[in-house]
C-alpha cells in the first residue's frame, strides 16, 4: 500500500500553513483533517494530483474540530456519501456547527469569517460517527485508532 501524503491547502496563498493528510486503501482514499470549507476546491485538486478522484474518498477522520482541520468535512461527506470519524464531543459540533462552534468563531473573526474559513455545512447524522480513546475503525484496510 502506498504511504500518507501531505496536501497542502495553499490556505490564502501561502504553503505549509494547512493541509490534510491523504492515505491510499483498497478502492479509494482516507483523509485525515479537511481543512476549511474554503480550501475544498484546493483540497479537491491535490486529490486529483494524487492519482484519485473525490468519488474514491472512503471516510474522513477529523482529529479535533477546529475550523482549519475539518471545516470542509460537511461538504465533503454532502458531496461523497462518504462517513467522517471523530471524538465523540466533536461530533454535534460536526453534525451542527451552527450551534456552538460557529457563533463563537464568528465573534472572532467577524467579517473574516468566511473568506478564512468558508461556509462550514454541518455532516449527516448518519455519516458521522464517534470513536472514543483506545477504539479501533477499519476502512479499506487501513486500521485506525482513536487516541
Amino acid at each position: 500500500m502506498t504511504r500518507s501524503q501531505a496536501l497542502d491547502l495553499e490556505f490564502f496563498g501561502a504553503t505549509e500553513i494547512i493541509a490534510s493528510f491523504l492515505a491510499p486503501v483498497e478502492d479509494g482514499f482516507v483523509l485525515f483533517d479537511t481543512g476549511p470549507a474554503s480550501a475544498v476546491d484546493v483540497l479537491e485538486s491535490r486529490v486529483n494530483e494524487a492519482g484519485f478522484g473525490l468519488d474514491q474518498l472512503q471516510a474522513v477522520f477529523a482529529t479535533h474540530v477546529h475550523l482549519d482541520h475539518f471545516g470542509g468535512a460537511g461538504v465533503l461527506v454532502r458531496k461523497t456519501g462518504c462517513r467522517v470519524f471523530s471524538h465523540p464531543v466533536g461530533v454535534s459540533h460536526l453534525v451542527h456547527p451552527e450551534k456552538k462552534l460557529l457563533p463563537s468563531a464568528e465573534r472572532i473573526y467577524k467579517d473574516m469569517m468566511v473568506p478564512l474559513w468558508g461556509v462550514t455545512e454541518g455532516a449527516p447524522e448518519d455519516q458521522v460517527c464517534a470513536v472514543g480513546d483506545g477504539e479501533s475503525v477499519v476502512v479499506g484496510g487501513l486500521e485506525v485508532v482513536a487516541h
